[in-house]
């Protein structure tokens, strides 16, 4: 759930992104001069005069430095968040990350614990279930009936 949450903000980060470099384009290809889009291309006929007029004058006057000025800093602004937001991100993620292996390590040695004391205590049981174990571990001897060697 934490992942797809994760993933879901990476990629409104690429789609924040991707709108930044349009916008970015956008504003060079508007310095350059106006382009056609496929909309205004298929009704320019409707406002096209019958009469002919003449040309426009083909000397562009310079875009208003500041507006150039306050567009790119607002997109530098924009990117600087950005990645402000994935640094934040990437540090959570790295938080999240490193408790989860601090977790398994804990439940790792528990089990590699839990494993030795099993195979200790089982070998231990069937070692002193035997028949003559009690006497090579202890040196006790069964009892032999007295009777048995004496008549």
């Amino acid at each position: 759930m934490v992942t797809a949450c994760m993933q879901e903000l990476l990629s409104s980060e690429e789609n924040k992104t991707n709108d930044v470099r349009r916008r970015v384009e956008s504003g060079r290809s508007a310095q350059n001069g106006p382009t056609a889009s496929p909309s205004t291309c298929s009704r320019r006929h409707l406002f096209t005069p019958s009469v002919p007029v003449a040309p426009r004058s083909s000397v562009r006057r310079p875009p208003d430095s500041n507006i150039v000025v306050d567009r790119l800093l607002t997109d530098v602004q924009g990117a600087l968040e950005q990645h402000g937001r994935r640094l934040m991100l990437r540090d959570y993620l790295d938080t999240v990350r490193f408790e989860w292996q601090e977790v398994a390590l804990i439940v790792d040695r528990t089990l590699l614990l839990a494993f030795v004391l099993v195979t200790f205590g089982a070998t231990a049981i069937i070692l002193l279930q035997a028949p003559l174990s009690t006497e090579f571990l202890f040196g006790d001897h069964p009892a032999v009936p007295a009777t048995v060697g004496k008549d």
